[in-house]
């Protein structure tokens, strides 16, 4: 007898993990997903919520992100064929589902995490911080600044108001003459909406494409409009490469110096609590410090080295705890004059007498005031920094700082070029979002392949297995 598809396809192939996953969720977890797994009683069978589920779940995992793509596999590729129980669905019916229910497959992140936990998988002494910029489904060509869009807008009038003058309904072309019409109310709609988020934004740039997507410099030069990724991630297992995602959430800023403490808490919310983050000189903030000193979480991170190239920045100066005084890098003593609130947060004015810095040989590059000379505001943040730079001298600190490109960057590598996740097919803050959280589902299930009969253990599915209710 000829082999069936369950026997064409090997044990270990990860459409079966994929298909494993699926089949633990439970009713629960359906019904987060917003899915009903009853079948209607009228009308056509429709495809099984496992099936397509399935079918999603390894299109990520092996780049397949498409619905048209999706279909295809479904009709040629074997791991898809199986997935789907031998049925081709179209690319309409993948697309609904992935729809509708594409924000309640955020959560599956968090079950990722829980089976990687009951594998025993996740070393809790480290986790890593990072971002990378992706491109979202906007071209920098209609990424407008404001003067452009007034050009357009100008540009867009004219043509409006020719039309209105010149048609006639009795013509032969008028039905020509109106779809162009309606072409350039659209693109009218669409600059002075686009006019209306600049104005309320505070952005530069704006796209007519995806308003919700940024102008962002690429790390390694130009610029694209899109998202910044972020990501936290664990070592899974024995093996030093082996990664599992923690957190996947996505900023509209360029900068990342916002983004650690929504980082942190995100992980922690699976369940989880690293000893220590690591972090590169992007995150660097001093309030960001705060918050993970009063969340008792320790943070290895950087601080940028601009204040180095200056001698005599106040971060030179050293603390004397006896006299509640600092001490300049030329060896004079600046005294508390004041106490005062710097940015609502309480603060400390500390200087120098007037004479002694004018008589100082480094007056004119530590300071230029011959009425105050040198003075310091140290506040509660300023403290922190200390502290921080205090912390980052041990050997602790700087051991597991060497430990972070090892355990974030290839992340972004792997979701890049494996999994073809160089931009995001979707438009919309939202919608971006829950696709960079498929993502990371998807790195997680590539990531529990490699303990395929741990995982089978783990599920009770030592037989062959196929998903529930899909065949």
């Amino acid at each position: 007898m000829p082999p069936t598809i369950d026997e064409l396809l090997p044990e270990d192939h990860p459409a079966r993990i994929a298909a494993a996953f699926v089949d633990a969720l439970s009713a629960d977890d359906w019904a987060e997903l917003g899915v009903t797994l009853e079948a209607q009683r009228m009308g056509v069978p429709a495809y099984h919520p496992r099936a397509l589920l399935g079918v999603w779940l390894y299109g990520f995992m092996v780049g397949i992100r498409s619905s048209r793509k999706l279909e295809a596999a479904c009709r040629e590729q074997l791991p898809f064929v199986w997935l789907a129980g031998g049925g081709a669905p179209d690319h309409n019916t993948l697309w609904r589902f992935y729809q509708a229910h594409r924000e309640g497959m955020r959560r599956l992140l968090g079950k990722t995490i829980a089976m990687a936990m009951e594998l025993d998988l996740i070393d809790w002494a480290l986790q890593a911080v990072d971002g990378t910029k992706i491109q979202g489904d906007a071209s920098n060509r209609w990424t407008l600044d404001w003067e452009q869009l007034e050009r357009i807008e100008a540009r867009t009038v004219r043509k409006i108001r020719q039309i209105e003058e010149n048609r006639r309904p009795d013509i032969a072309d008028a039905p020509m003459w109106e779809d162009e019409y309606q072409a350039l109310q659209t693109m009218l709609q669409k600059v002075r909406g686009a006019q209306d988020e600049l104005r309320r934004s505070g952005q530069r740039f704006v796209s007519l494409v995806d308003a919700d997507a940024h102008m962002m410099r690429r790390s390694g030069g130009g610029s694209l409009t899109g998202y910044n990724a972020q990501a936290v991630a664990v070592r899974a297992g024995d093996e030093e490469s082996q990664l599992v995602m923690l957190a996947a959430e996505v900023s509209q800023s360029a900068v990342d110096n916002d983004e650690l403490p929504r980082l942190v808490d995100a992980a922690a919310q699976h369940g989880g609590r690293a000893g220590m983050t690591v972090a590169d000189a992007g995150y660097f903030k001093a309030d960001a410090l705060a918050q993970m000193r009063d969340r008792g979480m320790a943070i290895a991170m950087p601080e940028g080295r601009t204040f180095q190239d200056h001698p005599y920045h106040w971060r030179h100066f050293r603390y004397d705890t006896e006299g509640d005084s600092y001490i300049c890098p030329e060896g004079e003593t600046l005294v508390l004059r004041q106490s005062k609130y710097t940015r609502q947060t309480p603060a400390k004015l500390y200087g120098a007498e007037p004479e002694t810095c004018r008589a100082c040989r480094a007056f004119g590059t530590c300071t230029t005031s011959e009425e105050h000379g040198r003075t310091i505001t140290i506040s509660a943040e300023s403290r922190v920094l200390e502290d921080h730079r205090s912390w980052m001298e041990t050997e602790r600190a700087r051991e597991a700082l060497r430990k972070r490109p090892a355990l974030i960057e290839p992340v972004f590598g792997i979701i890049k070029e494996q999994m073809a996740g160089r931009r995001f097919l979707l438009r919309g803050f939202e919608a971006v979002q829950a696709e960079w959280s498929l993502l990371a589902v998807a790195f997680n299930l590539r990531a529990l392949c490699k303990h395929w009969k741990q995982l089978v253990a783990l599920l009770s599915m030592r037989q062959r297995f196929a998903p529930q209710g899909a065949h």
